[in-house]
Parts: structure tokens; sequence; C-alpha cells
């Protein structure tokens, strides 16, 4: 099954084409589809309370954070990004009747920079930490994350990676005035790898399965990260 096709209470995300909204009713829309996310930290449709499913409720995850250069190259860019979801998973994806919180920051920029598209990446090492209850325990420190964000319209294009099949490209739509933003956090290869959270991505083509980004550019479309 797919790690995660889509979190509710990311309204401006990233879709291929603008053919998936992230809302309960666009995602009802699709006949016979099933956009729900199937990550470590969360899953569903953002219409159930989540204590059977482990489900993601509208406003359950939030991000933000800010990047800038010391120097006119920007050679040793400055800043953090940080997320919080709030999830009834525990952080080894099985459910629990308590809503568990969890808190996701960037400890080392990898890359960041534009594009001719109107859009952007930031990509960095995290740690991520569970705070429920107050207190805060590390959970993984050795894991990535990206984020691609863009303007009403702009685009941001995947490359081919591993031997896959060509690239990919996510539109923003036209109708988000806010633009668009999205999210992965991926787990380190110490706790045996995935992804611990991914904000929606949408299918490929009207149509198509869900899917991630990373299972569209795979050879034969295989789904790499698994629950």
């Amino acid at each position: 099954m797919p790690v995660v096709v889509a979190i509710p209470g990311q309204p401006n995300t990233l879709t291929a084409g603008g053919k998936l909204g992230n809302d309960a009713f666009s995602l009802a829309s699709v006949i016979g589809a099933k956009y729900f996310a199937n990550g470590y930290l969360g899953a569903g449709d953002g219409t159930t309370d989540g204590v059977s499913t482990g489900a993601l409720l509208n406003g359950a995850v939030s991000f933000a954070g800010f990047v800038q250069c010391n120097n006119n190259k920007c050679t040793n860019p400055q800043g953090q990004i940080d997320a919080n979801i709030n999830t009834y998973n525990r952080f080894d994806g099985t459910f629990d009747t308590t809503v568990h919180h969890y808190f996701i920051k960037s400890n080392s920029i990898s890359n960041w920079g534009t594009t001719t598209t109107n859009s952007g990446i930031f990509s960095a090492k995290t740690n991520v930490y569970e705070t429920t209850g107050g207190s805060r325990t590390g959970i993984d420190g050795g894991g990535t994350m990206q984020m691609v964000f863009a303007n009403p319209g702009g685009s941001y294009t995947y490359t081919q990676i591993n031997g896959g099949r060509g690239s990919v490209t996510l539109t923003c739509p036209t109708t988000a005035t806010n633009g668009c933003a999205s999210i992965i956090i991926y787990r380190s290869n110490t706790l045996g790898g995935g992804v611990w959270f991914t904000s929606a991505w949408g299918p490929i083509a009207a149509g198509d399965l869900p899917q991630t980004i990373l299972k569209a550019m795979l050879p034969g479309g295989t789904i790499s990260f698994t629950k």
C-alpha cells in the first residue's frame, strides 16, 4: 500500500495538474478512489476522529519556517523548518485512544533554491520528537525532510531517479491564491527507512491509482515506502 496519498488540513498543497484537492469533498468526488494517508504518524481522510483509524483531522498538521542567506553568494544558508503533527498514531504506526503530539525540526540545511517556474525547494536533516504530555522524547535523529513550495500556477519537476522512468511535474493550481506547499519527512535508514509524514501529492494523471512521487518514477511504478 502507498505510504501516503493525502493528508487533510493542507489546503494549499501541490497536486499533479491540479486534479486532486485536499479537502473531504474533492477527495470523495473521485469515484472509487481512496486517497487516504497511510504513514507512521497518521492516516485517514480528515472526516473521522482517528480513535480507531489513526486519521489526521483538518488542522492536525502545521509547518512553517524561514531560510536566509548570510553572504551575497548564499554559500551557508541559515534557518529552520518546523512541523507539528497531532495524531492518534503512536510513532510505530499503531493506533491509540490518546492524541499524540510530534514535533519535527530541521537541523542541517543540505539544499535550497528557486526555479524558473515560480517554485522552490528546501531539504535538510531532521530531528523527530514526541512531545505528548509536555515532555520531549527523541524518536529519530538521522532522517531528512524535503519541502517544495510554489506560487499560484507555478510548478516543480522531479527528474529521473534510481533508474526510473523520466520525470513528473507538479503544478500549483491557479486557484490556490496563497500558493502551494508540500512537505515530506523521511524516516532514517537506522530505523528501517520509509516516511514519517508527507502532505498530499495526488494521482499523476486523471484515473491513475494513488501514488507517491517516488513510486511514479521507479521502474514499473514500484511502491518503495510501505507501512
